[in-house]
């Protein structure tokens, strides 16, 4: 139960932080 709650918050966590390391990239390339 309590796995299927965290999970939606886990992965909102890695889409945020996956947006934050791409701009970030996009950041040191220009």
């Amino acid at each position: 139960q309590q796995f299927l709650i965290l999970l939606p918050q886990v992965l909102d966590c890695l889409s945020t932080n996956f947006l934050s390391f791409q701009s970030h990239e996009c950041y040191i390339r220009t």
